[in-house]
């Protein structure tokens, strides 16, 4: 008989629902899966306690807040003691916003308005994003706010209304700095561009960082000496990685393929891993390379041989593993 661990894999790998997303707490010791509809299954999330492969729906995690039909899971606080849970709510409920900051240990649940959080390192702060729906109502969302709240969900100070620095449509919250005081943010309006906020001088004007794409984004390494940015070289490359020190200014770039994107550090930051499209290919890859090296050849970890793509993925909390969302041919993610 395996492990209670060994069982939790396998139980996890025969849910008939996609896996579309997956987030380690900081100890390692539970994974919060989000979930697409699947025969037997709906969409919603997960919690699940490797040690004893135990699966629990977010939503049960606690009774002093019901949980609306469509239930996703946000995130986890650094210290691993609370989640945060999205609760969008269908028909007459969809322009709702609520989401649910869960104390695992106490089985306490702080309500704040929003549609995504991004915890702060220090945990004492988040930062919200706050999608409004226009008026009169529609299905069309137009545009995004950020505040910065209390960790506890107390307070809360904004600093990026949507007609600042002609800002007039989404914008979303991209990395904090490891010190919390620093919150990178990317506003959804042409140009595109990466905006550094001083979170404890909100009157304070952004540093500009440069030009940003829709979709792209940026991680700050765990020691705050480096930033890593995703740009655009079109038209031959759609997305590529500029690594930045904050220290001397200096930066250089990696592109393996059409699209190199998705980079995130290993715990100790010794490591960085990303993903590589190549041109004429919906196949992804996952490669790791030291940052600090400019020679270093990129180690291919997973490829398209394996498995048709690969999707989002994530490090284990004491840098040993890599877990990823795979696409397969005969039943999707994986």
């Amino acid at each position: 008989m395996g492990s209670a661990r060994d069982e939790a894999i396998e139980a996890l790998a025969a849910l008939p629902g996609a896996v579309s997303s997956i987030d380690w707490s900081p100890g390692g010791e539970a994974l919060g899966l989000n979930l697409t509809e699947g025969e037997g299954i709906a969409a919603g999330a997960l919690l699940v306690d490797v040690a004893s492969g135990v699966m629990l729906p977010v939503s049960q995690i606690t009774t002093s807040l019901q949980a609306a039909p469509a239930t996703s899971f946000l995130g986890w606080s650094y210290d691993g003691r609370r989640y945060a849970r999205y609760d969008s709510g269908s028909g007459d409920t969809l322009d709702r916003r609520q989401i649910a900051l869960v104390d695992v240990a106490k089985g306490t649940v702080a309500q704040i308005d929003g549609t995504g959080v991004l915890w702060s390192p220090t945990d004492d702060r988040l930062a919200v994003t706050d999608v409004q729906a226009p008026d009169p109502p529609s299905t069309a969302w137009l545009a995004s706010s950020i505040d910065v709240i209390n960790g506890d969900g107390s307070g809360r100070m904004e600093i990026l209304p949507v007609e600042q620095h002609g800002i007039t449509g989404f914008a979303s919250a991209v990395a904090w700095s490891p010190d919390g005081r620093q919150l990178l943010v990317k506003p959804y309006t042409q140009p595109f561009r990466y905006l550094l906020y001083d979170v404890d001088a909100p009157e304070q004007a952004p540093q500009e960082l440069g030009d940003a794409m829709k979709f792209s984004s940026g991680v700050w390494s765990p020691d705050g000496g480096t930033l890593v940015l995703e740009r655009s070289a079109p038209p031959d490359v759609v997305l590529y990685l500029e690594v930045m020190s904050m220290t001397d200014g200096g930066a250089r770039t990696i592109s393996l393929g059409e699209w190199t994107r998705g980079a995130m550090f290993s715990p100790d930051g010794r490591l960085l891993s990303f993903l590589v499209s190549r041109a004429g290919s919906k196949s992804q890859e996952l490669y790791v390379t030291d940052p600090a090296d400019a020679s270093a050849e990129p180690a291919l970890i997973a490829s398209a041989d394996d498995v048709l793509t690969i999707n989002q993925y994530g490090w284990s909390a004491d840098g040993s593993y890599l877990a990823f969302v795979a696409w397969e041919q005969d039943r999707g993610c994986a």
